[in-house]
């Protein structure tokens, strides 16, 4: 029965006369690896150094047509309920910005007040052209094409990094081989970022507020109009009041109607929606392609809702006929006066409300940490790359100096 070598002393003096006759070589060889793990990690491999920003979301804005639609569910009784509608009526801040940042918009303003980035290592490598490619593009081409490997580099340099459930920043980091170039894109890309979303949001505050006005001055008219016919009703008729019961027979008919107004909103606002996002800037990034296709779903299931609420309409109609002619008249323009009231109440409502949104100026985000400039690179990690070299070297010369042995063995013995 053999016994371990470690406990045997013959067989520890041959594995300590074999570290003895090898251990030049093996101190050389690891020695000699970590020096060129050296050489490479100082003279040829580029540090890159990381800069990072964060962002503070603020609370989603409400937009108008929605934020209108809201408060018609809440404080019209007659309108049936919008939650089955696809109305959104906030608008996520995160993913404007989250669509802002990765566009190619928002890079090519950046590259453009950063010229110094085309001079980086990480950047001449992808602008390189052969001697076809400069015989065959003109200057303004080979421009076009220095932006766009300028744009595809900073795309995957640049990293968004979105909240999760427990925060609200949205952190931006880039990584360059110059940590003062590092710190400059990030702050560009933020500077950027908010000058676009505040014109972004000028413009459709306006639009909402402009909107607005237009539904309020044709709603006024409206009322007017209703009012009106309903005075002339009255003093044609001599009927002043409704009778109870009649007002509960045409009641049905009236919260139909209502639906249908209610969904024929809801239609106009995802249609608008929908073409807002086609103008938009952010609308070629991956993450609006979810709400394209949500909007689609909502357009089709808003066309249904109308086509079903037009033939209840048309059926209650039908068997409201046996009502008299008078009563049913005179209902329907009381409950038209009263809906017309409260819409161009509420409508004139939303528009102050609007107009001093407009003056308070939203903010999508707060810099909540700057940017600064970085002082020890990220990659590579010197120490451990030091330290995995030795290990290695040591491993591989016992590699050797153990197949020298079992040669010097073999020889031997032949």
């Amino acid at each position: 029965m053999q016994t371990s070598p470690f406990t045997s002393d013959g067989t520890l003096q041959e594995y300590l006369r074999f570290l003895q006759r090898y251990s030049f070589f093996l101190f050389l060889f690891t020695v000699m690896g970590v020096i060129v793990t050296a050489a490479l990690l100082w003279f040829v491999i580029t540090p890159m150094y990381q800069a990072e920003t964060s962002l503070l979301l603020m609370k989603n804005r409400p937009g108008g047509v929605s934020a209108l639609l809201q408060k018609l569910e809440g404080n019209l009784d007659m309108l049936g309920s919008l939650q089955n509608l696809g109305i959104q009526a906030n608008r996520s801040v995160e993913q404007d910005l989250i669509s802002v940042l990765k566009s190619r918009h928002l890079t090519t303003l950046v590259q453009a007040d950063l010229p110094a980035l085309r001079t980086l290592p990480e950047f001449q490598s992808e602008m390189e052209l052969s001697t076809a490619q400069e015989n065959r593009f003109s200057p303004a081409e080979i421009e076009r094409y220095f932006q766009h490997q300028v744009s595809e580099v900073l795309q995957e340099q640049v990293v968004i990094l979105p909240p999760d459930t427990r925060h609200t920043t949205l952190r931006i980091r880039a990584e360059l081989s110059d940590p003062v170039l590092a710190a400059k894109l990030v702050d560009t890309y933020v500077r950027h970022l908010q000058t676009f979303m505040e014109t972004l949001l000028n413009e459709e505050e306006n639009e909402q507020l402009n909107y607005l006005r237009t539904q309020t001055e044709t709603q006024q008219k409206e009322l007017t109009a209703a009012e009106d016919a309903l005075l002339s009703f009255q003093q044609k008729n001599q009927t002043v009041v409704l009778e109870e019961e009649m007002k509960q027979q045409i009641k049905g008919l009236a919260e139909i109607e209502a639906q249908l107004l209610s969904a024929e909103a809801a239609y106009k606002d995802t249609q608008g929606r929908q073409a807002a996002l086609s103008n938009s800037v952010a609308e070629m990034a991956p993450e609006s392609t979810l709400t394209r296709n949500e909007l689609d779903l909502n357009l089709a299931g808003l066309q249904q809702r109308r086509l079903s609420l037009k033939r209840a309409e048309q059926s209650y109609n039908q068997s409201l006929k046996s009502l008299p002619l008078r009563a049913l008249q005179l209902a329907r323009l009381q409950r038209q006066v009263s809906m017309k009231n409260q819409l161009f109440l509420l409508l004139k409502q939303q528009t102050e409300a609007t107009a001093l949104d407009q003056v308070r100026q939203f903010k999508a985000f707060r810099i909540l940490d700057p940017a600064q400039v970085p002082f020890e690179p990220v990659r590579p990690l010197k120490p451990l790359w030091l330290a995995l070299s030795a290990i290695l070297s040591f491993a591989l010369a016992l590699l050797f100096s153990l197949a020298h042995q079992s040669l010097d063995l073999f020889k031997s013995s032949t």
